[in-house]
């Protein structure tokens, strides 16, 4: 017998059924069981959520980016002294990392967090691209190593372009549809960036001392710093404070370290945690209810609405405080210790976070059976893109397994608008399939391109065992060609520095001039721009095909060199326009030139255009031992890098 559920049925499971639950986490009831001295105290008696564990003032983590092997003697050199890390890891599977590490890692108490999946610069991806680097690496984790991953940090700290648009917000979108719910960045206001509440984005005050030469003085002025910006009113972050930020140091660096954490250990206002206790516990802090029911005597009794642990990450209690003299507390029939009417609140042992993860991976859309291995169980998913729809069935493998708080949980890649749909089953004993429409597609331009990535999370008990399942299902799609820069620019090099003159520029940018190879070599042709899954003004010069990575690879260990773009567009007449690239200074372009003449770099770079087609030529330095990379790019009357003007194929070049 097969039993078909429908996600509409549940709805309110996408919703969150109380206010207080913004991100619409399956959530359970408590019941609160607290004894006073008298009557009047149990009749009074209100309990109050502590902001952090115990009543501490001030949490303290540390926050550690990358993949390097030197974090197992970070981690260990912490824990020496009570503290904690978070370790933000990208590429961990490659051949260079030690496997063995983030085990390790998680032993000692430090956690995961996500850092992408090979550290690109997220504004200038597509917004699918954008949702498979930050999700597909934490399920990575989560299944490599039996954790949970909630705590998200920016490559390069960067979340948009140099100018005003979209981006940020997107990325917090695809942050709230993926599961993470905070991390240390540079800001305060991180939360306000990612267009998202204080109560659903945590931060911290993040500060460095120096990743390759660490000094207590460093450490001093950034811990001040730290404490002082708490103590504003504006601080927005919480009580948080991050150390960061990369494993760069000596063995002379840790000796330093070491001493620093030895002295600041043991502050007994100080919640030495990682960013998944916090991240957790701060979730919990906002989004618990609490509601007295009754008095029985000198017995209050409250009933706790909470979210279940599996999606918060980790299983940390949350900490109440009641005035009156306290006599015994009880939660659920479990006793609990008092200390200065201060008691922790465990979950309950049936919704515990997953002790073992299992990823499966479905290509297309056939409905393919896996058999999983952790689980006496296969599982089908399939997408149906006429009816709009994704079917996931979980068949048990025989009727004497048990599964239970069966927490089934659909992301969206951003093509659709909404991003997250939920279907909570008490007890699973047959097959069961569960049906989501996925509802509105979100037209913006950009948001439907791209493969689709479509990502399952079932969270339940499994013969008494909490286990979670990551179902992936990946549909490769073609890209329609665009007028964006991206599907319309040419790109050569690397090739030796100084090899673009100023009079071969000024040849080279006029309209419709001839784009001459500099030799026979990959590297020396001018070749389409690769789109891969870049936001429409990115351009890359790397092409994917073995010549041209050998050739480059090759060139970048001899000297350094420089790699050029060419673009055109039209205009219906002499306008005035804006050139937007995407960059720090002027130290990061070589030459700027259009339609035959020279500009200095200015952000915006005003110009006028001729009537017609006009062409932009951009060359850009590239170091010893560096690969050309990604550049954005645009032509725009306004000073948004996606809102542009209508390039069109370039005159005189190859066809793709």
């Amino acid at each position: 017998m097969v039993k078909r559920y429908w996600s509409l049925l549940f709805c309110l499971f996408s919703l969150g059924l109380f206010a207080e639950n913004p991100l619409g986490m399956p959530e359970y009831s408590q019941i609160l069981e607290v004894s006073f001295n008298t009557v009047e105290d149990a009749q009074k008696a209100e309990l109050e959520k502590l902001e952090l564990p115990d009543g501490r003032k001030i949490a303290f983590s540390t926050r550690w980016d990358d993949t390097n092997n030197r974090h197992l003697k970070m981690a260990r050199t912490l824990a020496g002294h009570g503290w904690k890390g978070t370790f933000y890891l990208y590429e961990f599977q490659n051949k260079q990392s030690d496997q063995a590490v983030p085990a390790e890692i998680l032993k000692l108490g430090s956690s995961l967090g996500s850092h992408t999946v090979d550290h690109p610069d997220l504004p200038g991806l597509l917004p699918s691209g954008i949702f498979y680097q930050i999700l597909d690496l934490r399920v990575r984790e989560e299944a490599a190593y039996n954790t949970c991953v909630t705590a998200f940090v920016l490559p390069y700290t960067s979340c948009s372009t140099r100018f005003q648009d979209h981006v940020p917000q997107m990325i917090g979108d695809i942050l709230k549809r993926s599961g993470h719910f905070g991390g240390p960045e540079p800001w305060g206001n991180v939360a306000e960036r990612y267009g998202l509440s204080r109560t659903m984005w945590f931060g911290s005050f993040l500060f460095g001392i120096n990743d390759r030469r660490p000094s207590p003085e460093l450490f001093q002025k950034g811990l001040a710093r730290g404490l002082k910006a708490l103590q504003d009113k504006k601080w927005k972050a919480g009580p948080h404070i991050t150390l960061g930020l990369h494993t760069w140091q000596n063995n002379e660096g840790f000796r330093v370290l070491d001493s620093i954490f030895e002295e600041y250990g043991g502050n007994p206002d100080w919640w030495y945690c990682n960013e998944n206790e916090y991240l957790a516990y701060r979730y919990q802090f906002f989004h618990t209810g609490i509601r007295k029911k009754s008095v029985n005597g000198r017995t209050a009794v409250f009933e706790i609405t909470r979210i279940a642990a599996p999606e918060l990450g980790h299983n940390i209690p949350l900490s109440v405080k009641t005035d009156g003299k306290v006599v015994s507390a009880v939660l659920d029939s479990m006793p609990l210790n008092i200390s200065d009417g201060i008691f922790s609140l465990p979950h309950d042992r049936s919704r515990m976070v997953p002790v073992e993860v299992e990823l499966v991976r479905f290509a297309g859309n056939s409905p393919e059976t896996v058999r999983l291995t952790k689980f006496p169980a296969s599982v089908q998913m399939a997408f149906h893109e006429r009816e709009n729809r994704i079917d996931f069935s979980f068949i048990p493998a025989d009727s004497s397994a048990k599964f239970q708080n069966v927490s089934l949980v659909l992301r969206l890649p951003p093509a659709w608008k909404d991003g997250v749909k939920r279907v909570t089953l008490p007890v699973v004993k047959e097959k069961a399939v569960v049906s989501f429409p996925l509802g509105a597609q979100d037209l913006r331009s950009g948001f439907g391109e791209g493969d689709y990535h479509f990502y399952l999370q079932a969270d339940m008990l499994c013969n008494g065992i909490p286990k979670r399942i990551h179902a992936v299902m990946t549909v490769k799609r073609d890209m329609e060609r665009t007028d964006a820069p991206r599907d319309n620019a040419y790109a050569v090099g690397p090739l030796a520095a100084g090899t673009f003159t100023s009079v071969l520029l000024e040849k080279l940018s006029s309209p419709s001039a001839d784009l001459t190879d500099f030799g026979v070599k990959s590297i020396e042709k001018w070749h389409p721009a690769p789109r891969g899954d870049r936001a429409t003004p990115a351009l890359s010069p790397v092409l994917e095909d073995g010549r041209w990575k050998k050739e480059a690879e090759e060139f970048r260990r001899k000297q350094n060199g420089e790699f050029a773009f060419v673009l055109e567009f039209e205009s219906p007449s002499a306008e005035r326009y804006h050139l937007l690239l995407n960059l720090w200074n002027a130290k990061q372009i070589s030459a700027i030139y259009i339609n035959g003449r020279a500009y200095q770099f200015r952000r915006p770079c005003p110009f006028t255009s001729l009537a017609g087609r006009n062409r932009i030529v951009l060359v850009y330095p590239v170091a010893k031992n560096r690969t050309p990379s990604t550049q954005m790019v645009s032509v725009s009357k306004g000073t948004s890098m996606f809102d542009h003007v209508k390039f069109v194929p370039v005159e005189n070049g190859k066809q793709r």
